[in-house]
């Protein structure tokens, strides 16, 4: 299981010294708001008690440890590098965006960060921006309704899972990134703790890069006003 091994030292843009990921890396708001401001603006996340695909079935980040493997969209068996978890205030950017239960196909409610991303495939895609597929960053999606900020003020944890490569994972009924090796902007601080991708395998089995819909195209499909947040 992951620790809550601090990473207080990283903050500041500091570069770091090398970092054993082995037990987790843990994030707290309220010691670093810098870090865990950057990890949230550049990295996918969700709320720590989702369940994630894996082979042996779902399981929750504190269930995880680097080398567990997350089962992805090409049915992929794909190995965790680390699990990153940030303990932040749901207020403001830190606010979770909360999808509810039958939205978009949802099988169970399903609370992420603003930047996570999700793909949306057939008619969605098709009334946002004309095309078959399409990934959509969550805040785009807020609606006030079936889609809201859940900026309740008390504190809660994220989990950005690191895989091999990125990949997209189903959770709770919903294809959404996962955040790999490959992933451009990585904060420095976790840079400088991870392995670098295999250039044969990391790459070998990537799926082709998928069109990212404009927030106003978003809007299309959840009726969202421009400023209702």
């Amino acid at each position: 299981m992951p620790s809550d091994r601090p990473l207080t030292h990283l903050d500041n843009g500091l570069s770091p010294p090398a970092l054993d990921v082995s037990g987790g890396l843990h994030i707290d708001a309220a010691q670093s708001p810098n870090l865990a401001h950057r990890v949230l603006a550049r990295l996918p996340a969700l709320d720590s008690t989702m369940p994630l695909p894996t082979p042996e079935g779902s399981r929750s980040a504190d269930q995880l440890a680097p080398g567990d493997c997350l089962v992805t969209r090409e049915n992929e068996a794909v190995p965790l590098r680390a699990i990153v978890t940030i303990r932040v205030r749901a207020l403001g950017d830190w606010a979770p965006v909360e999808i509810g239960t039958g939205v978009f196909g949802a099988s169970a409610a399903v609370p992420l960060s603003r930047r996570q991303e999700l793909l949306f495939e057939g008619w969605r895609a098709e009334q946002a921006c004309g095309r078959s597929a399409a990934i959509f960053e969550a805040g785009d999606l807020i609606n006030g309704t079936s889609v809201r900020s859940g900026a309740t003020g008390a504190w809660m944890h994220y989990s950005c899972a690191l895989l091999d490569r990125s990949a997209m994972i189903r959770v709770n009924g919903l294809w959404v990134t996962c955040a790999g090796l490959d992933t451009p902007h990585i904060p420095a601080a976790l840079c400088h703790a991870l392995p670098g991708p295999d250039p044969f395998g990391a790459h070998q089995h990537m799926s082709p890069a998928l069109p990212r819909a404009t927030s106003f195209e978003a809007r299309a499909i959840t009726g969202a006003h421009p400023h209702v947040w």
